[in-house]
């Protein structure tokens, strides 16, 4: 008996665990999208061009990530430049592409590069692990709830035929 009482609390703490991870990992998401939209709103869009990929080496991975450096005009003119904070392997752009920027007047060194990778892509993975994680541990649940109803139907022939 103790051990099935055991066995039943891993069982809720493994299930529980996937389906708060989901939760929190798209509650993250969420945010950060809410975020970018924000940032969207408020900001200038622009034209920009893309100068240079710097390549920067992945911490604790073989391989490299490319990120944009873009050059845009602010309001007054003057041209900025600005790396992005994300990057790809392969590069997703290449240097002389035109690209819109957004940017807030106040913090240029925050602008974005309108591209579903610069903008959604980190955020869009996140969900999709989320998902994954809450439909991880609902299956779990629903895949004990069947073995218990097995179990009790067998159990109830056992009993009538025994």
């Amino acid at each position: 008996m103790q051990n099935n009482s055991a066995s039943r609390v891993g069982f809720r703490v493994i299930v529980s665990g996937f389906l708060l991870l989901g939760l929190a990992l798209d509650c993250i998401a969420l945010t950060n999208a809410i975020s970018t939209i924000r940032l969207l709103r408020e900001s200038l869009a622009v034209d920009g061009k893309i100068v240079w990929m710097e390549r920067v080496h992945r911490v604790n991975r073989t391989g490299y990530w490319y990120m944009p450096v873009v050059r845009f005009p602010l309001e007054n003119g003057q041209a900025f430049t600005v790396r992005s904070n994300r990057g790809s392997n392969p590069p997703a752009l290449k240097v002389g592409d035109a690209v819109k920027v957004y940017y807030k007047p106040d913090h240029p060194e925050l602008a974005l590069i309108n591209t579903f990778e610069q903008l959604w892509a980190a955020d869009t993975g996140l969900a999709f692990v989320g998902v994954v994680m809450m439909g991880m541990g609902g299956l779990m649940l629903r895949g004990r709830g069947v073995a218990r109803q097995r179990y009790v139907v067998a159990a109830d022939q056992v009993e009538r035929n025994g």
